[in-house]
């Protein structure tokens, strides 16, 4: 009977396997808490991901089904870390020459307009003021990214500098984004040319 069969099949599955089984969100906090419940390892980064290649049980698998040999998984793996690396490095001058050609000098320009208004009206001021801390903030930001980048980048060990990117690059690039984001929400459409979310979500 092939019904039956195939549900001993799903039940053995299920009861050794169970433990790996989650219908919620696997991004969220919950699954986080819930897999250390279960025992179950948490690999945040995908730098971290890449590990398993080289993990013994790993390399017995693949050479036992003749996919990989140990120097295959090896390269492979420097591969992966590299080309996570080089990715990262892209988006990050990306982003800090999009700051720097775009996004600042729109900040300057709409900073110069509030600021040669006075400081007669408390809205002008306020205006001013939250421009011109945008404008250092994300400044600065754009510098501390840039050179950390080019320090962690001398390094020739591909999974170091696959770290230190997640660890020390990543964060300062959010930290750039969170300025960017906060000027995004009220500029103004005549001096800033790159789209807004909403410009992306309803008029692209």
């Amino acid at each position: 009977d092939v019904r039956t069969k195939a549900l001993d099949l799903c039940r053995k599955m299920i009861h050794d396997h169970k433990r790996i089984i989650f219908s919620g969100d696997g991004y969220s906090e919950e699954w986080i808490k819930e897999a250390k419940r279960r025992g179950l390892p948490n690999v945040p980064a995908f730098i971290d991901s890449v590990e398993i290649l080289t993990d013994p049980k790993s390399i017995h698998l693949f050479k036992t089904l003749g996919v990989y040999n140990e120097k295959e998984l090896s390269a492979r793996r420097s591969i992966l870390e590299e080309q996570y690396t080089k990715t990262v490095e892209i988006e990050a001058r990306t982003l800090v020459e999009m700051t720097r050609k775009d996004v600042l000098p729109a900040m300057c320009k709409e900073y110069r307009f509030y600021a040669e208004a006075g400081t007669s009206s408390k809205y002008m001021a306020a205006k001013a003021k939250t421009l011109d801390h945008l404008i250092s903030s994300a400044d600065d930001a754009a510098v501390r990214l840039v050179d950390r980048l080019d320090k962690v980048l001398q390094d020739a060990d591909c999974y170091k500098t696959g770290k230190d990117v997640y660890d020390t690059v990543c964060p300062l690039m959010k930290e750039l984004r969170s300025y960017l984001d906060a000027y995004d929400k009220d500029a103004d459409p005549s001096v800033f040319t790159l789209p807004t979310y909403e410009d992306m979500l309803f008029s692209l």
